[in-house]
């Protein structure tokens, strides 16, 4: 009889976790539609602190943008005219002197010795950073002398322009 129960459990089983599945799915297809359309929804509970209400208030955005590495992919997907410094895919790769864009943009980010000149080299338009970043720090005092300006600031973001 034990035998017996044993074995109608082993069939029972993966019909009962396929159902759980399904059930979770549905219910949860309406929340991922949600979340992957609204821009509310995913500006405020996405995985990161994107710079939405930067894209949002400063629409004039555009050239080549130095942006923090983790916005990369986002600003791709919001504004495609843009061309940004680095994003997700660029760790592996070398520019001609060997050099991962990674690490020049973790040189321009934490201001080491050139940094400016490399934004040159690349014809940055706009920086587009985190706010206290050493980079937004430095530039807080002097960006003039470095040919920046600030044009937009928010608790979380902050945009730089080339003059």
């Amino acid at each position: 009889q034990s035998k017996k129960t044993i074995g109608s459990l082993k069939e029972i089983l993966p019909i009962l976790i396929g159902s759980l599945g399904i059930f979770l799915a549905i219910i949860n297809i309406p929340k991922t539609i949600k979340f992957n359309s609204s821009w509310k929804e995913y500006c405020l509970h996405g995985t990161s602190n994107y710079p939405c209400q930067a894209i949002k208030n400063y629409p004039s955005l555009h050239g080549n943008v130095y942006a923090a590495y983790e916005w990369g992919g986002f600003l791709i997907w919001q504004k495609p005219q843009i061309k940004v410094f680095v994003d997700g895919r660029m760790p592996a790769w070398q520019d001609d002197n060997g050099e991962s864009p990674y690490k020049v943009y973790l040189d321009i980010i934490q201001t080491k010795k050139g940094w400016n000149k490399k934004l040159r080299k690349w014809k940055t338009d706009y920086l587009l950073i985190s706010r206290g970043t050493f980079l937004d720090l430095l530039l807080q005092k002097e960006a003039e002398k470095y040919s920046w300006q600030d044009v937009y600031h928010d608790k979380g973001a902050v945009i730089y322009k080339k003059i």
